[in-house]
């Protein structure tokens, strides 16, 4: 004999129950905890429900339900601790396909494996960072129509409102 409520519930309602007390495990790992804040958002609970209800802030509610946009490969990762959570999180805000790559050139050709600053260094090789791109810190530089960028019409900085049409007029 055991002591136990027995209580009378719908699908919905014990679904509910299954996540909630699956969430409140002492050992529930991130690709768990993704999954069930994906399926609670998906039956209808808001992002801010969920992150009262187990007392947890919103963005870590989204980031967590974001996780769940990695591919399979990369969830079986995280959840075998070969790839920290942190560089999870970089790597699940790429496309799939480059998520693939990704895994492709850390899994078997790479001695650093999934580490954060690999997914960083991957996700930042994919997008041109102003900073790093050649006209920076050239005050002089001149694109392929041969005028200087700190000339240039059409660079937002040479202007003194973001709204070129509601520059003030010289005189």
């Amino acid at each position: 004999e055991i002591m136990a409520i027995v209580k009378e519930m719908s699908d919905e309602e014990a679904f509910d129950a299954m996540i909630t007390e699956n969430l409140q495990r002492q050992d529930v790992d991130p690709m768990e905890e993704a999954f069930a804040f994906g399926q609670l958002q998906k039956k209808g609970s808001s992002i801010q429900d969920i992150a009262l209800r187990f007392g947890k802030s919103i963005r870590f509610v989204q980031d967590r339900i974001k996780l769940n946009s990695l591919i399979p490969e990369l969830m079986k990762e995280v959840k075998e601790d070969n790839m920290p959570i942190s560089a999870a999180m970089v790597i699940c805000k790429v496309d799939e396909e480059r998520q693939r790559a990704y895994f492709k050139q850390y899994k078997e050709n790479h001695y650093q494996g999934f580490t954060t600053a690999t997914a960083t260094s991957f996700v930042k090789a994919l997008f041109l960072n102003l900073t790093d791109a050649v006209w920076n810190n050239v005050p002089d530089f001149a694109g392929g129509c041969d005028t200087s960028c700190a000339l240039c019409p059409h660079n937002t900085a040479n202007h003194g409102c973001l709204f070129y049409e509601m520059k003030a007029k010289d005189g």
